[in-house]
Formats: C-alpha cells, sequence, structure tokens
C-alpha cells in the first residue's frame, strides 16, 4: 500500500487474520467497528464501520475518568465527615454521632477502620444517641440493584450511595476446617445487620469451579438480613472469597460501624439510622479520601462499575456545588465533550459505567477521546490507570507469552452480547497506537470475541 501525497498511509480495511477469526465463528463483518490510528499520525490505519453507534460496555469508563481528571485535577480528594451532636466529655458523646458521606469511591474496610480510629482519637469512645448516616450529598432515587440482570447480590449491580462502604459489598471467606469438618465463614467488613446462617457441608468431591460455590439466599428481616449459606464445599480447596452486595449502602455503613466500634471496645446507647445533620451539630472529623489520580487506577484497572456512577454523581454534586444527580451528570459530561471537539451525539452517556444498554458509542469517537488524552497534562495519569497486558486488572491472565505483554494499556467490555476494547498498543517497531473495538451480536460473548480482539492486536503489535 503506497503512501498518499501528504506522507499518510491511507486506511486500510480489516486484516486477513480478523476476517478469518470472524468467517470462523459465523460472525458478520457489520457486527463489528474498529478504529486505529498511530498517535502522531494524522489519519487512521484501520477503520471499519468507525462511525456506527454501539453500546460499548465498560469502555464507557474511558470517558467519565479522562472527564473527572480534566474537571476535578488528578488531586482531587472527597471528604467524609463525622459531626457530633452533644458535648463530649471523658470518652462520651452525649448525643447523636452523624456520619456525612461525601461520595468517596475508595472508602475500603482498611480505611474505614482509620476513620473509626480517628474518631475514638478524638475522644469518643461511647456514644450516648444513636449513629446516623448522612447521605444527602447525592439524590439517588431508590433502585433495584438486579434490575439489569436479575441478579440483586453481585457486586457489580452494587448501586451508588454518598456513603459507600467497601463497594456496598460484604467479602464472604469460606474456610474449610479438616479436623472440625466443617466450613468457617466470615465477614469483611464485620456487620451487626447481616447474620450468616452458614448450612455448608464439607464434602470429599474434587475441587472443581463451580462445585466450590455455595448457593445463596438472602432473607431480609427488621434492620437485620439473614443470609442462607446451603450446599457443599469440596475439602481439596483452598480458602475461597466471594463479594456479595446484600443490603442497602445506609444498613451496611451501620452495622459495619457498629461492629467495629464494639470491637474497639466502644458503646452505642441509641439506635442505628439514615438521617440529615443538623445545622447546630459541631464537625469533629474530616477524613479525605486517596487522590483522584489513584482512585481511577483501582477504577479501571479492575473496571468497578459503582465507582464509575460514584464518579459522575461527584462530577455532578461538584458542578452545581450541592447535590450530586445522574441527569445533572450526564450533562456536566456533555458539555465537556463538546468543549473538547467531540460531539456529545457520538457519545451518550447513562450511568457513567457502562454497564448499560443505553449507552452509546462509535469507534471514532473512543478513539479521538483516547488521541485527545494521550496529548493533554492528564496522560500520564490516564494511561497508568488501565490494565496493562499480562500484568495487572483484567488483563492479567490475558496475553502471557505474546509480544502484547508489557506493551498493551487496554480497557476491556464486557457484557452479554457485546465485547469491547479500546486504548494504546506499543508495536515491535516502536511505534504506539490507538486502538478502538466494538463487537456487538448474540454470539459475540461464546470466546469468540476475545479471539477477534486478540487477531487484531496481535497483528497491529507486529506493525
Amino acid at each position: 500500500m503506497s503512501p498518499t501525497a501528504g506522507g499518510e498511509t491511507p486506511a486500510r480495511p480489516l486484516p486477513d487474520s480478523v476476517l478469518e477469526v470472524l468467517a470462523r465463528h459465523h460472525l458478520p463483518a457489520d457486527s463489528l467497528s474498529v478504529y486505529v490510528q498511530g498517535v502522531d499520525a494524522e489519519g487512521p490505519l484501520v477503520e471499519h464501520h468507525p462511525d456506527r453507534a454501539r453500546v460499548p460496555a465498560s469502555l464507557m469508563k474511558l470517558v467519565t475518568t479522562l472527564a473527572a481528571l480534566e474537571l476535578l485535577g488528578p488531586g482531587f480528594r472527597w471528604t467524609t465527615r463525622v459531626y457530633a451532636g452533644g458535648a463530649i466529655e471523658e470518652d462520651r458523646l452525649d448525643g447523636d454521632l452523624y456520619l456525612k458521606g461525601g461520595g468517596d469511591p475508595w472508602l475500603v474496610s482498611e480505611r474505614f477502620r482509620r476513620l473509626l480510629w480517628r474518631i475514638r482519637e478524638g475522644g469518643v469512645r461511647d456514644v450516648e444517641g444513636d449513629v446516623v448516616v448522612d447521605d444527602t450529598r447525592f439524590d439517588v432515587p431508590a433502585g433495584d440493584p438486579g434490575a439489569f440482570d436479575g441478579r440483586p447480590y453481585r457486586a457489580y449491580n452494587a448501586l451508588p450511595a454518598a456513603t459507600l462502604l467497601n463497594f456496598n459489598s460484604t467479602t464472604f471467606r469460606l474456610w474449610p476446617e479438616h479436623r472440625r469438618g466443617r466450613v468457617r465463614v466470615t465477614l469483611d467488613p464485620p456487620s451487626t445487620t447481616l447474620r450468616v446462617d452458614n448450612r455448608i457441608e464439607l464434602s470429599g468431591a474434587p475441587c472443581r469451579g463451580i462445585r466450590r460455590v455455595p448457593e445463596l439466599r438472602v432473607e431480609a428481616g427488621s434492620g437485620i438480613a439473614t443470609l442462607h449459606l446451603d450446599g457443599t464445599f469440596p475439602a481439596a480447596c483452598g480458602p475461597l472469597f466471594l463479594s456479595r452486595s446484600i443490603t442497602d449502602s445506609a444498613t451496611h455503613v451501620l452495622g459495619a460501624f457498629e461492629a467495629l466500634w464494639r470491637g474497639m471496645g466502644g458503646r452505642i446507647g441509641g439506635s442505628l439510622r439514615r438521617g440529615r445533620v443538623p445545622e447546630n451539630a459541631r464537625e469533629v472529623l474530616a477524613w479525605p479520601s486517596e487522590p483522584l489520580a489513584q482512585v481511577i487506577r483501582a477504577m479501571n484497572k479492575f473496571s468497578n462499575n459503582v465507582m464509575s456512577r460514584q464518579l459522575l454523581l461527584t462530577l455532578a454534586a461538584e458542578s452545581e456545588g450541592g447535590r450530586g444527580r445522574v441527569e445533572a451528570g450526564r450533562a456536566v459530561v456533555a458539555r465537556w465533550l463538546v468543549e473538547r471537539g467531540l460531539g456529545s451525539r457520538d457519545i451518550v452517556v447513562d450511568n457513567g459505567s457502562g454497564l448499560s444498554r443505553s449507552a452509546r458509542a462509535s469507534a471514532r469517537a473512543l478513539a479521538r477521546l483516547l488521541l485527545m488524552a494521550w496529548r493533554a497534562p492528564v496522560m500520564p495519569e490516564f494511561i497508568s490507570s488501565l490494565p496493562l497486558a499480562a500484568v495487572d486488572g483484567t488483563l492479567r491472565r490475558r496475553f502471557h507469552g505474546s509480544r502484547l505483554a508489557g506493551r498493551l494499556h487496554l480497557k476491556t467490555g464486557l457484557l452479554d452480547h457485546v465485547r469491547s476494547a479500546a486504548g494504546y498498543v506499543l508495536s515491535a517497531s516502536g511505534r504506539r497506537y490507538v486502538v478502538v473495538l466494538l463487537h456487538n451480536h448474540e454470539d459475540v460473548h461464546r470466546g469468540a470475541g476475545t479471539r477477534v480482539q486478540d487477531a487484531l492486536l496481535e497483528w497491529l503489535a507486529g506493525q
């Protein structure tokens, strides 16, 4: 293929290796959109249905995180605030204790424990009144976490909230105890609002995949949920960790607070409830989050949906100077796209995470976004947040032994009937390319979509 008069090589169609994979799996070529361009080039190397709007799945996180880096700044921090509703004397609070969430997506168990210790260090051991969670920073209507796919307890379906602990998920650790002939279950974080009914039996069956996962059933109660665990667990297996989102965010936070507070020797005289911080309450602690640049590494590396949804609501709250709403977050991102020269119709944001059938994007628009990021001041923070092939995140088990290992920063997307990928490839010649692949087809999720991605990426690595 000869270069054009301007020195650029004209765009070529899909490589033969990609066409062969499509044909082998009986996937129509028009179910796929591809756009490839060198970061220093004026035009594309490959373009195939580049302007067709498709479901991007988790590639939408690229839009949300880049917008946040530019609009909020890499050093932006969320703040969780603690207020006292009475006087504090001799380790005793004569009133209610308020925990007001600021939307921190990375308030994980370890940091929550440290927050509680800071309260203790501030002179509070016994709370004579109630412990109250104030979630009013975000305006999020009550929703059904199972609305997307009928799996309400899966961690990826957790709903956002201004006070979000551990992604509103509990990690259940199953420990086979051979001498006692039982399976021990522990919770992280511990909770007084979640009870576990452990009926799992230790078995002599071989350790094989799905056989390790117990049956799970949730029984809602008045302020306390009961998780029934049934089935058998092979004694030949090692410990198993399961993350599930069982209760609403406020119940989750309050149950963990009470359990950990008691473990620290503290006492709560009143109840656990939702509420608002009264005007006469006194702030006793402002707990900052990790900086945004660090938070988005966890968000993109492991494709965390609820963290991305928190980020969209934060963009709204910071823009409006008040409560974060989904509609306002969409509007903030749409304005930013237009200001950066990208049409808001080419990228349609839903909840900011990509866990949606309504979100849309074209391959060309996402490629332009990645090219823009390459030239942006926040480029190092953005690219370092993407999974690195054969090294970490969602790519830690892919591309081992390939020439792509350690040379590919790639965000992938996965839904039923959707496979997508976008990022940066460093080729064998030392040239870096932006690549976007959007694949929507009813059979693409049966392994074929990954093989199409591999064929394109391997071809590009050899350029």
